[in-house]
């Protein structure tokens, strides 16, 4: 396969990923809505050309034949501090407990007129828990917060039990420097959470920023920084603190820098979205929006950009032309029946791109092992097209949650987003236009003039279209966004200022 960084050596005996030749390495069901742009954005603001160079911008050499590197920073002492008394204990060895005290008594030592140390330490413990993205029933080193900050942004963190537990029997473990393997006992390399969805978007955006001039990556990176720095100074200097102090005093035995290898996408798979994406992107980021606000809709847009990946690179390599999700808005029942016959198409056409290259990888691998063979192929279906609905009923993007006659849709998350991502700040689009824009984008087909260009026009079916138009005015006039000029003529509108000095 042909891929992007060029030339990238595929390991063509990895099963786990039969499927790289049409997704490239990797999208995975388990990774989770603010995972995706967690792992954007740790690849961002981490150093790239060596340990501490080009941190928050993006990769500017892409050498022919070799993967793209980067270079996190764990903090494990700080994640500890956040999460460990609130993380499952279960598995935790006694070390952990020690460390976590120690790092208390640290922080407490440089804490200066307060008289309850330990109720100041517990408040600053609420407010950074309150960023929590990411929880479920993981262990404290697992636990993700919102990119509030950079410092905020944390890498994979696995323990390895085995290594831990070997680690800690010997009677001299208490012994100078022996507590080192606290931080030798975490992999770091693992994708299991951080599971590259992340890094293939990354790799998109990277593939179309080559062909733009510097002056736009400039641009891009400049807004990217303000999203992550402008509004959480305070917020990184309490982290810093924390890190910092745990560093100075554990010199000897606290991670610093771990260097990860990115994957690949296939060199085409994703080409004729990049524009779209990167654009809008930098338009999303003009907006002038609070930093709460702006992190869920980020991160709502990553996960629909996514979601346009994985739909472009199987009609890419099913060799089938533009994408079109027709919308069901109005819910009528001659709609609705029109959007889910449109929904099953789409999912057949991934089903049959799973299946061909199942064939293909069959017919070229000897392979006897008939439960092997059905995880392969079940894989394809989970990480695949499972993967593609969970994005889009997370989304509301693909209704119902549960049950049949699934469909796509749209919430007002998603509107939000494709406005402020489509419309620059504080202008106006004619309802048209911007109904023709997000068929452009995304190939979202809602009124009549989009149907025809989807090749499906039956002249039967237009006055659901149009009923399906109106039915998206008015929900579109109602969450804010549009303006009634005539009967004729709407404007939908980006009422939020641009972000200034950037």
């Amino acid at each position: 396969m042909n891929t992007y960084p060029k030339n990238v050596k595929v390991d063509e005996n990895n099963n786990k990923n039969i499927y790289k030749g049409i997704y490239g390495h990797r999208f995975h069901k388990d990774q989770t809505f603010y995972e995706y742009l967690i792992e954007f954005l740790l690849i961002f603001v981490s150093a790239k050309n060596n340990r501490n160079e080009n941190e928050m911008e993006f990769h500017t050499l892409v050498e022919d034949g070799k993967k793209l590197e980067y270079y996190v920073k764990p903090r494990m002492g700080l994640r500890r501090f956040i999460f460990f008394e609130r993380g499952m204990q279960s598995k935790n060895i006694p070390e952990d407990r020690e460390a976590y005290e120690e790092l208390c008594n640290i922080l407490k030592e440089k804490i200066d007129g307060i008289s309850d140390k330990d109720l100041f330490l517990e408040k600053i413990q609420d407010l950074l828990h309150g960023y929590a993205a990411v929880i479920k029933n993981r262990r404290w080193c697992e636990q993700m917060l919102l990119p509030v900050c950079p410092e905020l942004v944390f890498c994979e963190a696995m323990p390895d039990d085995k290594k831990r537990i070997n680690n800690f029997k010997s009677e001299d473990k208490k012994t100078s420097g022996n507590k080192m393997k606290i931080v030798d006992s975490f992999e770091f390399k693992k994708h299991n959470f951080l599971a590259r969805g992340g890094e293939v978007y990354y790799l998109h955006i990277l593939q179309e920023l080559e062909k733009r001039e510097d002056k736009y990556r400039i641009e891009l990176e400049g807004k990217l920084k303000h999203f992550l720095c402008n509004d959480s100074k305070k917020i990184s200097s309490i982290a810093n603190w924390i890190q910092d102090n745990w560093d100075l005093s554990c010199s000897d035995r606290d991670d610093k820098i771990v260097k990860l290898a990115m994957g690949y996408i296939p060199s085409d798979a994703y080409k004729e979205s990049a524009k779209y994406t990167v654009d809008e992107l930098n338009t999303f980021l003009s907006n002038q929006l609070t930093p709460m606000n702006r992190i869920e809709l980020l991160a709502c847009g990553i996960n629909l950009q996514i979601m346009r990946m994985m739909s472009e690179a199987t009609h890419k390599y099913m060799n089938k032309g533009k994408n079109c999700w027709i919308v069901d808005i109005s819910k009528e029942k001659e709609m609705r029946k029109i959007a889910v016959a449109n929904f099953d198409e789409n999912i057949d056409m991934f089903m049959e791109a799973i299946n061909k290259e199942y064939e293909n990888y069959m017919n070229e691998n000897d392979i006897n092992d008939r439960m092997e063979e059905i995880k392969l192929y079940n894989d394809g279906r989970k990480h695949i097209i499972d993967n593609f609905k969970a994005r889009g009923k997370e989304l509301k993007v693909i209704i119902p949650s549960n049950g049949k006659y699934e469909r796509f849709s749209l919430s007002e998350d998603v509107v939000k987003f494709l406005v402020l991502s489509i419309i620059e700040p504080n202008s106006k689009m004619t309802l048209d236009k911007f109904l023709e824009e997000i068929y452009n984008h995304y190939g979202f087909v809602i009124g009549p003039n989009e149907f025809a260009k989807c090749n499906k026009m039956d002249i039967s079916l237009k006055n659901y279209f149009l009923k399906n138009k109106e039915a998206f005015r008015e929900f579109i006039k109602n969450i804010g966004f549009l303006k009634d000029l005539s009967d004729a003529t709407a404007l939908v509108e980006n009422p939020y200022q641009e972000v200034e000095n950037l």
